[in-house]
């Protein structure tokens, strides 16, 4: 039984890498066994190299669409056997130019008539399976040029989390929640401070009876998430006090959460919806910047005053 093969369209990056694997495996069989002193991974740099013997790292990442990573490991142990030199730019010291070395040179010709065979070989094996997958694959990377894998996964994913999450308004029932999902990321990246112990022990005055707003979202039926809305004036409000549980993130919990509070500031009559963040939190500022949000200078309120370091975000509305 080959499972990878009966798993078909889901298992299709792994048999691309079984393949891939199996024909340099059979490649590195004909290099050692003609002794001559190279290795299958090596062949696009030694021949884009062959094409134009100096080349910058970053043109060669470019050309063969490899990271530049990968570029200097390979280069690295081409270098180690002689067949490629590295110097740095003369116009421009942040490149690093690969060149062929005569033993390079050399080589290719000694590989050249290796290769020949090579590509004869694979064009009989294609031609056998219908001569169309060298044309497949073309249309398959222009495909994920316009929209990689990462992307539809990602973006299929977002849909079926946000339709299981349910955001719903504060109840005298749900304080308890409020204060237990800021303590876990407060306590776990930060302080509780007495600013934070006030507001979380009483929302209902703090938040809720100076025109706020406080929101949760239920996922399986659950509370796992919560965000909260202080309104400043009439034209400014804030978003603050935005948890989710750490066993639920990865699920757009967050997002869904502060759309849903972007959305009701706006119909409240906000005009510019801030917050206060910390630098360390990086995914949290990923996804305002998401929103729309922006880095501003503290605003001229009486906005509450944290001992942790914080940066303002805004957005307009």
């Amino acid at each position: 039984m080959d499972l990878i093969q009966q798993l078909g369209a889901m298992a299709f990056a792994s048999r691309l890498k079984r393949l891939s694997e199996r024909l340099h495996k059979d490649v590195s069989r004909v290099y050692s066994k003609q002794d001559v002193g190279f290795e299958a991974r090596w062949f696009p740099v030694l021949y884009a190299l062959k094409e134009q013997s100096s080349q910058p790292v970053t043109t060669l990442a470019s050309s063969l669409r490899l990271t530049h990573p990968a570029i200097n490991q390979i280069a690295g142990d081409m270098e180690k056997q002689g067949l490629v030199s590295s110097t740095r730019d003369k116009k421009d010291e942040r490149k690093r130019l690969l060149r062929l070395t005569p033993k390079g040179r050399k080589l290719i010709k000694n590989l050249e008539p290796i290769w020949n065979i090579i590509e004869k070989e694979t064009r009989k094996i294609l031609k056998n399976s219908g001569g169309q997958i060298l044309k497949s694959m073309d249309k398959i990377e222009a495909s994920l040029d316009e929209r990689d894998m990462y992307e539809r996964v990602m973006d299929k994913l977002k849909k079926q989390y946000f339709s299981k999450i349910r955001i719903i308004e504060y109840k005298p029932q749900y304080k308890k929640h409020f204060k237990v999902l800021n303590y876990e990321w407060l306590k776990k990246y930060f302080k509780v401070e007495q600013t934070d112990e006030r507001v979380l022990s009483d929302p209902n005055k703090y938040i809720i009876k100076p025109g706020g707003f406080i929101l949760f979202a239920k996922y399986n039926g659950k509370i796992a998430g919560t965000a909260a809305v202080m309104k400043h004036s009439d034209s400014v409000f804030e978003l603050t006090k935005m948890a989710v549980t750490a066993s639920e993130r990865g699920k757009y919990i967050g997002e869904k959460l502060a759309i849903k509070a972007i959305e009701k500031s706006r119909a409240n009559g906000a005009k510019e919806l801030i917050l206060h963040t910390a630098t360390k939190l990086k995914p949290a500022i990923a996804l305002y910047e998401k929103l729309g949000f922006e880095r501003i200078k503290e605003p001229d309120l009486d906005l509450p005053k944290f001992k942790r370091r914080t940066i303002v975000m805004g957005l307009k509305l």
